[in-house]
């Protein structure tokens, strides 16, 4: 089979590496030809004989087979160009990282395409190459292809296009990643004193080195880390801290990324309508923040009694809307019913059965709180004669990102009123309506009463968009506060740049110690699970010791089922407790918010707390004992934002805490922890009285 002429349309870093790399394989150059692109490979290619076109059409018309390398951005034009120029005779040939054989096809006018994911290391001939073939490439086609690449290395054939991205993201992104790695260690052995030559030495030799051995062995990587990890040794010391690092879900992330970054390379581009749509996200946050700034420093200024007033006015304005907020809470509760909401996201959603009087009374509640704006935390008289205090004061303007309780709408708005700050709402498209009705109502009575309206304003738009736009914010925006499931957590504080305090997911323990009154046990535990599972401070997890496991749960099972509640545990405690299911290995951190308890029987005190450490979200735990040293040590040694003995986890609420209601309950460790009042809605400042000193 005599080879094909292949005719590269860009010779950047990818496509001059190919070049090069066949060349240096010994390919003849006439084999090869380029068109003409700014590319600092020229000189090498022109050098070595290649020949440089002047044109697309002289392209198409001296070569059998057409590379696409240039990026995948640039790809439309060039496409049309083939289209244009009647190379849809030739096999188009992409390295182009993303886009699919049916795109390819489509925009150059119906072209064969082959797809091909080199990567750069076919420079010095160590390459991998990906291969995929549709059924319309011909065997003579596909083997000058395969013979291409594998002149400058590894070929591997594809049975799916699918499997390109993931290929893509190992072998295609995989140098990169390593050369990173390189970077790392060649920062890592200059702290310990190898600087140049040396330093580089030691990197490179030592990677080639474990590679030869890979590549030498039999063994699988882990039988060769351990074959050079003695116990209590330097290797094992230095693995123990990458492991802190989990390198395992590092590249898996890593991958993912990189391979859903190939799938998206594929995406049309946004349409004229998309783009107006961003532009009216990005016009509603400019608008929220602009409003909300001057409305935050009207706040600071207003007296304590003008915060309560303010608070008044918009109770009222709920009271006589009520029935407006009635009709919309009803919209979203039929909305989440067809959509086959949960019961427990349904129960937080509902403002029924004297719920919205509930939420009005706890908005007067608030009113009645003491000022925290203003008040001295710490007072002393310095050795210069100054008298120094510090003050509390209202942090700025909030924004809370919360989920399907309408409530919090009401919670929020109160409190930072109270606190003299201003607040953007973002509430769940579950509660919408609702939300929007609340807010409309606030904001009535507010301006009603001489108050800036902005104080408290709500995101209308929905779009998944708007959110990282808000958190991008610094210096607009002073503090966020993320309430509501653990994937709403963790997209905030990965995405955010201001400030962030978690109301993060609650796993809450109950133990019952073998010291424990069982009667008051059964009790706390009925409370902590039914009152109301789909709420954070119910508890999730039960863990009994071992000494009452045959008579504590049987009646616990009786009691639970009888209440609706499914219970799942261990295949040894599975006969005490008919009809529960075994628990699976994630079941003992998963945050159910639904009438589902797992149970664990456990050996003593200290294995309880072990296993609070590393299941829960130190959110709240308890212990039902009669001892007092054990619940001393318990309550000492779990760590969690709020710690019971004899009582029910339910009691975290900053309504129950005497706080009046609550912003969320903090899972962090800075600034607030726990239920968060009015007091932890506000920082400091110092404020110092004098007399004309001056410091020497």
């Amino acid at each position: 089979m005599s080879l094909p002429r292949f005719g590269f349309i860009g010779a950047g870093n990818m496509g001059g590496a190919l070049m090069q790399g066949v060349l240096a394989a010994g390919w003849s150059p006439d084999r090869l030809a380029y068109l003409e692109l700014p590319g600092r490979q020229h000189e090498l290619l022109d050098a070595a004989g290649v020949e440089r076109m002047g044109s697309l059409a002289a392209l198409i018309d001296g070569c059998e087979i057409l590379v696409l390398a240039v990026k995948p951005q640039l790809s439309g034009p060039v496409l049309q160009a083939i289209d244009a120029e009647g190379g849809a005779r030739r096999l188009l040939l992409s390295i182009a990282a993303g886009l699919d054989c049916q795109f390819l096809s489509e925009q150059a006018g119906g072209a064969r395409v082959i797809r091909a994911m080199p990567n750069t290391p076919v420079a010095v001939g160590e390459g991998l190459t990906g291969l995929y073939a549709p059924d319309h490439v011909t065997d003579d086609e596909r083997s000058a292809v395969t013979a291409f690449f594998g002149a400058v290395g590894q070929v591997v054939q594809l049975v799916s296009e699918d499997q390109m991205d993931g290929l893509t993201a190992m072998s295609g992104s995989g140098p990169a990643y390593v050369f990173r790695l390189v970077e790392a260690l060649d920062e890592a052995v200059a702290s310990q004193g190898f600087t140049g030559a040396d330093g580089r030495l030691l990197v490179r030799q030592t990677l080639r080195g474990a590679l030869a051995l890979l590549e030498d062995s039999e063994d699988a990587p882990g039988t060769l880390r351990q074959k050079v990890t003695s116990p209590a040794g330097t290797t094992e010391a230095g693995l123990l801290r990458l492991e802190q690092a989990d390198p395992d879900a590092l590249f898996k992330g890593v991958l993912k990324a990189a391979a859903d970054r190939s799938r998206a390379l594929r995406e049309p581009e946004p349409a004229p309508g998309a783009l107006a749509q961003q532009q009216a996200i990005e016009a509603h946050v400019n608008d929220l923040l602009t409003r909300a700034r001057p409305a935050a420093q009207a706040a600071a200024r207003l007296s304590s009694k003008d915060k309560a007033q303010a608070i008044e006015a918009a109770a009222q304005a709920l009271e006589a809307d009520r029935d407006v907020i009635l009709a919309a809470n009803r919209r979203d509760i039929e909305i989440g019913e067809a959509s086959g909401l949960s019961a427990a996201l349904m129960d937080r959603l509902s403002l029924e059965g004297g719920r919205l009087d509930g939420v009005i009374a706890d908005l007067r509640a608030v009113g009645q709180l003491p000022d925290p704006a203003g008040a001295v935390l710490e007072e002393r008289s310095l050795r210069q004669g100054l008298k120094l205090q510090k003050v509390a004061v209202p942090i700025g303007t909030l924004a809370v990102i919360y989920e399907s309780r309408p409530n919090v709408t009401v919670d929020a708005a109160g409190l930072a009123i109270r606190s003299g700050n201003a607040v953007i709402l973002r509430g769940g498209k579950e509660a919408m309506h609702s939300s929007a009705a609340l807010v409309t109502a606030i904001r009535r009575g507010l301006e009603t009463a001489g108050f800036q309206a902005d104080m408290v304003q709500l995101v209308r738009e929905q779009s998944r968009a708007l959110v990282p736009l808000l958190l991008e914010r610094e210096g607009e925006l002073d503090l966020v506060v993320p309430r509501g499931g653990h994937g709403l957590i963790r997209a905030v504080v990965e995405t955010s740049r201001v400030p962030v305090i978690k109301h993060d997911k609650g796993v809450c323990t109950l133990y019952v110690h073998h010291d424990a009154n069982l009667d008051m046990a059964l009790d706390i535990a009925l409370n902590g699970k039914v009152q109301r599972p789909g709420v954070c401070n119910a508890i999730e997890n039960l863990l009994v010791h071992e000494d009452l496991a045959a008579d504590f749960l049987p009646r616990l099972s009786q009691a639970m089922t009888k209440a609706g509640v499914e219970l799942r545990t261990e295949v040894q405690t599975q006969a005490l407790m008919p009809g529960a299911r075994l628990a699976g290995a994630d079941e003992w951190q998963t945050e159910y918010l639904d009438l589902i308890l797992a149970v664990k029987v456990v050996g003593d005190l200290e294995q309880a707390i072990d296993f609070i450490d590393t299941h829960g979200s130190q959110h709240s735990d308890a212990i039902v004992t009669e001892d007092p040293r054990a619940a001393e040590q318990f309550l000492r040694q779990v760590d969690s934002a709020a710690v019971y003995h004899n009582a029910s986890t339910r009691f975290t609420d900053g309504a129950m805490f005497g706080l009046g209601a609550e912003v969320g309950i903090s899972t962090n460790r800075l600034h607030a922890r726990g239920p968060m009042g009015l007091a932890e809605l506000c920082t400091y400042k110092y404020r110092i009285h004098g007399t004309g000193q001056i410091r020497e």
